[in-house]
């Protein structure tokens, strides 16, 4: 039901956030998600479906350049409808990535 009510307009395009966010989609990145959400969700699997809608669906861009994942939820809510989803994308540090590596 959440992917109803996503705002899929208010999403940045795949130039956008190269332009904008100097993020490069041919390297490792890392996502921050910030949720409003019922109590009773699993926001694992929300994360799952998100990341799916946002490389696989909108961006076109393969969501196995996701190696990172941040996440949280801010407050909860009563409602579907009440709900909110806030992201941010960056790539990871050469760093980051050596650790993956490790």
């Amino acid at each position: 039901r959440w992917i109803d009510n996503f705002p899929k307009k208010q999403l940045h395009s795949k130039e956008e956030y190269e332009q904008r966010a100097n993020i490069d989609f041919s390297k490792p990145i890392v996502i921050y998600v910030k949720y409003r959400n019922l109590s009773k969700f699993d926001t694992d699997n929300l994360s799952k479906s998100l990341i799916d809608y946002i490389f696989n669906r909108h961006l076109l861009v393969d969501d196995s350049i996701v190696k990172g994942k941040v996440e949280f939820t801010q407050e909860h809510c009563k409602s579907y409808e009440d709900g909110q989803i806030k992201f941010t994308l960056r790539n990871m540090t050469e760093d980051e990535i050596n650790r993956l590596n490790d």
